[in-house]
């Protein structure tokens, strides 16, 4: 008996909150048509009478509020005085008042009934052992009765807070005696006690219509609510969940159109409930059905139902919770308010997202495993796999249909296209999540399909829907999880699809990408082609490079380090012949990253050719490298000898052309044995330099040419020769004295020429 009072409290807790909530905007509501008034009054007072519109005080007004008739018009021919009432002397003493009077009518009128109430219950409780149950039952719906007469009749000759609340109480006393007849007495049958809590909804919102109360339609929903956890709650039997399922379709039904014929005011908040309600009742199911997961007996439902009985009672919950939110966003796209209506729209496709992994995923997951196996304690890895793809596949096909239907409202209804924008991101998050699921359950697993994440098909999906929607919010959302998916192929991807076929599939694959972001570009139109043509070719590259180093470096392929270097190397000379930087200055970012690339491709060139141990096939191939790596390191020269460039850039073609040649004779000969090979060596690539310097007039190239001399001589003299013997120290000191004599020689050559370079232009 405790716990039913407390209950009883918690209700007439909820209904103070909501008649709270009501007065409150009542008085906001009162007092803005008092301000409205005030002004026609003055405008009257002063003498403006013949261009007031005395209809506007039919529209502020309410017939709530004011019995306005056919005497207004003599309001024109006196001056009332309306600073009195408004005046800011008496605000204070106002506001006191109304104060005083609200908490008079409103707050000691929900007190009284609470009290009331709370009292018949305890006077109940002492009755309760010297009556009969019958007596108990009649004398339940006999108060339940006389209260709610007594509050009708009050608030037909007298309409306010008060009768309004005890007609409501009154109301409540019905269900709950319906109730407890049912549960407590067991009186009657669940078909008639359900029936008649279904007449009482019905009459509750019949009533709200014909006294024009919004409390009597929110506590029809109560009790709705109320209703359905208990119908669920008390215990699911295989014999009751189907009439459990037509007892909770009817009764939305019941409340749904009830909001409809009798009360608009809560439909909206109606449909929310009844969203929310489904959830509740597939939980209940879900836990009923799926208990004891580890056991065979339950496998794979806890039932003596047939299995697809129970994917249809599913299948039901979710095409109903489907069918709520379809009207819940209908009516939430009619609201004004943009921040609430997406806060409703929000909440609306979380409700719906948790009932398809409810209802949908999982239920389609228990099914496709007992196809594989009879008995849960024989699952394995490939199993869950199989059972994973069958429920990831179902769940992505209906988010896909259900992201169709949103585009077609917004197409054909002019749905707000915020929402859709909303729904269709939502939806294509939803399903990017469910394919990284199936993605993880074939890490262990070797499967008939090569493991990938196949985000990409999200990722054309989105851009269709930008192409038929002219959304452009679609097009980032597909590139963010289109980039999503390269990151995948990057660190896993390329290495399953190699693995699974040959290097031929990623080669494959990465076009695919490159078509995808081309196919973007191309059907924009030519300003924005012209403003993305960087990024787009930016993009192209690093995606391109990145794959490639991804497809050889995981790949099982025998030479493969010497061949992507290769590519890689012969790719960015290409790019460069090509002009891939074209209609782009030095200092643009596309242009600036491929200077950057081919000086560390250059480095990686350079580190193999010289420290790689090789046979007859690596000399052949690292040759062929050393050969594309000066091609590189000097396809750009004719820009040092042009003059365009910077004092450094001299200087780092010399680094560049020492750097190449010594680790390619190091690399593929032994003349580094000897330490003056290595500076004859130098010297020769020091002359090279400073005769370059001389053709193309590059002082820096000249100046690094005499500075790598003057290093290699000095080496020479005090190190090298140390160790030689005669004829090698003899050979060496007039090898390295031939070679400063030309310098010399050259040098005194072309003074005139150095002298005309150090003058400046006129």
């Amino acid at each position: 008996m405790t716990g039913l009072v407390f209950l009883i409290i918690c209700i007439f807790v909820v209904l103070i909150i909501i008649l709270w909530s009501k007065v409150t905007k009542q008085e906001e509501e009162l007092q803005s048509i008092k301000h409205e008034i005030s002004k026609i009054l003055n405008e009257l007072n002063k003498g403006t009478t013949s261009s007031v519109d005395t209809s506007k005080i039919e529209e502020i007004v309410p017939s709530s509020y004011i019995n306005y008739n056919k005497q207004t018009e003599k309001i024109t021919d006196q001056q009332i005085p309306v600073t009195d009432i408004y005046s800011p002397e008496t605000t204070s003493t106002k506001k006191s008042g109304a104060m005083e009077s609200w908490f008079g009518r409103n707050v000691l009128g929900i007190v009284a009934s609470i009290l009331v109430f709370i009292g018949l219950i305890f006077l109940g409780t002492l009755l309760y052992e010297h009556i009969t149950e019958t007596i108990k039952i009649i004398a339940m719906f006999v108060i339940s009765a006389l209260v709610t007469g007594l509050g009708i009749t009050l608030m037909t000759k007298k309409r306010n807070n008060f009768t309004e609340i005890l007609v409501g109480c009154g109301c409540g006393c019905f269900f709950l005696s319906i109730l407890l007849t049912h549960i407590y007495f067991n009186r009657i049958t669940d078909i008639t006690a359900f029936s008649l809590l279904l007449v009482w909804m019905a009459a509750i919102l019949y009533l709200s219509k014909i006294l024009r109360s919004t409390l009597l339609s929110v506590v029809a929903h109560i009790g709705m609510i109320i209703s359905i956890c208990f119908a669920f709650g008390l215990g699911i039997t295989d014999n009751k969940l189907v009439f459990l399922l037509i007892y909770q379709g009817v009764s939305i039904a019941v409340i749904l159109l009830g909001n409809i014929l009798c009360c608009k005011k809560t439909y909206h908040f109606g449909v929310f409930i009844s969203l929310l309600l489904t959830i509740v009742a597939s939980c209940f199911m879900w836990n009923r059905f799926t208990s004891n997961v580890f056991q065979d007996d339950s496998f794979p439902f806890a039932s003596t139902l047939p299995t697809i009985g129970i994917a249809i009672a599913f299948t039901a919950q979710f095409l109903c919770a489907s069918f709520l939110s379809y009207l819940l966003s209908i009516s939430t796209n009619r609201l004004k308010n943009e921040s609430y209506k997406m806060i409703i729209h929000v909440a609306n496709k979380t409700l719906w997202f948790a009932a398809l992994v409810m209802n949908v995923y999982h239920i389609t997951y228990r099914i496709a495993i007992s196809f594989e196996t009879y008995s849960v304690l024989k699952l394995t890895a490939k199993y869950q796999l199989n059972a994973v793809f069958v429920a990831v596949m179902v769940t992505i096909a209906v988010l896909i249909i259900h992201a169709a239907i949103t585009l077609i409202l917004s197409l054909k209804l002019n749905f707000n296209s915020n929402l859709e924008t909303f729904s269709v991101m939502f939806l294509s998050v939803a399903a990017s999540v469910f394919m990284i699921i199936l993605w993880s359950y074939q890490i262990d697993v070797i499967t008939a399909i090569p493991r990938i994440s196949f985000l990409f098909i999200i990722s054309l999906l989105l851009l269709i829907a930008k192409h038929i929607s002219r959304n452009k919010a679609y097009q980032v959302g597909a590139n963010v999880i289109l980039a999503l998916d390269f990151l995948f192929m990057l660190f896993d991807g390329y290495h399953n699809l190699s693995n699974f076929g040959t290097i031929a599939l990623s080669i494959v694959y990465m076009l695919f990408y490159i078509v995808i972001i081309w196919e973007q570009w191309y059907l924009q139109n030519d300003d924005i082609k012209a403003k993305s043509s960087s990024l787009v070719r930016l993009s192209l590259f690093v995606l391109v490079e990145a794959s490639l180093i991804s497809i050889f470096v995981t790949s099982n392929l025998q030479y493969s380090t010497p061949i992507l270097l290769l590519i890689l190397t012969a790719l960015n000379i290409l790019l460069y012949l090509f002009r891939y930087d074209r209609s782009l200055d030095e200092n643009s970012v596309l242009a600036k990253s491929m200077i950057a690339n081919e000086y560390i491709l250059l480095l990686f060139d350079a580190f193999f050719i010289a420290f790689v141990n090789k046979n007859m096939t690596l000399t052949i191939l690292y040759l062929l490298l050393s050969a594309l790596a000066f091609g590189l390191a000097f396809c750009r020269i004719h820009k040092v000898f042009d003059g365009s460039n910077v004092f450094s850039a001299g200087i780092l073609t010399g680094i560049k052309l020492t750097v190449l040649v010594l680790v390619t004779v190091y690399g593929h000969t032994s003349w580094f044995d000897q330490a003056y090979g290595f500076s004859i060596w130098g010297m020769l690539i020091a002359l090279v330099c400073i005769v370059l310097g001389f053709k193309g007039r590059v002082k820096s190239l000249r100046l690094y040419g005499l500075v790598m001399t003057l290093v290699f001589v000095l080496k020479l003299v005090t190190y090298d020769v140390a160790n030689l013997n005669t004829p090698l120290r003899v050979f060496s000191l007039i090898f390295g004295g031939v070679i400063c004599f030309i310098i010399s020689a050259m040098y005194n050559y072309t003074t005139k020429k150095i002298e005309n370079e150090s003058v400046p232009k006129q």
